[in-house]
This record gives structure tokens, sequence and C-alpha cells, in this order.
């Protein structure tokens, strides 16, 4: 699987999840945050599809969108964990 679509796949369950917290009284905090990371997360894996010429910062923004849904996962993960 390419990695566009893996991050693709982290950017509509975050924004999901966003809107499924809306709804639990004890994670309507975390709604926020999962929809800031959904929208960042997306917006730096359109960067890097339209950055594809050579020598720009693709792998740049391919990571950052990895890492701000990765980081989403980790806190997701550690809130759930606390309930």
């Amino acid at each position: 699987m390419r990695p566009q679509y893996r991050c693709l796949a982290l950017v509509v369950s975050a924004v999901l999840w966003g809107v499924v917290f809306r709804r639990i009284r004890d994670l309507q905090n975390l709604a926020a945050y999962s929809a800031v990371s959904g929208i960042l997360g997306l917006a730096f894996l359109l960067l890097m599809v339209w950055s594809a010429e050579h020598g720009t910062a693709r792998g740049l923004f391919e990571r950052l969108s990895s890492g701000v849904l990765s980081l989403w996962i980790l806190v997701f993960a550690l809130r759930l964990r606390r309930r």
C-alpha cells in the first residue's frame, strides 16, 4: 500500500473520531484535537502530492503528515487508556 493511502486512511479516521468524540461528554476535549490533527495531516499530505518535482521537500511533508497522525494515535490511545 502506498504511503499516501495509509496517511489518507488516518486522516479520515481522525476526523471521524473527532465527530464521535463530540457526542461523548468525557472525550469532548479530544474532538477538537482530532479534527485539527486530521486537517493538518491532510494539508501535509496534499503538499507532499503537489511537490512531486525532484529536489523538493516531498519527504519532509510525508514525515510531517505521518508524525502528526502518529502523535494523534498516541494521544488517542493514552486518553482511552485513562478512561
